[in-house]
């Protein structure tokens, strides 16, 4: 009995990044831009949801990072 040899497709090659004028000035004075946080938060009926959020939201606002909020 033959066996048949599959050969494979080359992988991708990796993505490549760019940088710009301001991010390699970020990049080379150690620094990163932060990226945003998003935070979902789902539970059942009286868990606490709304507090939780609400207590996030004033501690944000007392470090002078206001966030912002969507409620759906």
């Amino acid at each position: 009995m033959e066996t048949e040899s599959v050969e494979t497709p080359p992988h991708p090659p990796p993505p490549t990044t760019t940088t710009t004028a301001s991010s390699s000035a970020s990049a080379s004075s150690g620094t990163e831009p932060k990226l945003p946080v998003c935070i979902l938060v789902l539970g059942m009926a009286g868990a606490g949801k709304t507090t939780f959020l609400q207590r996030i939201n004033a501690y944000l606002h007392s470090e002078k990072n206001p966030p912002y909020v969507v409620n759906l």
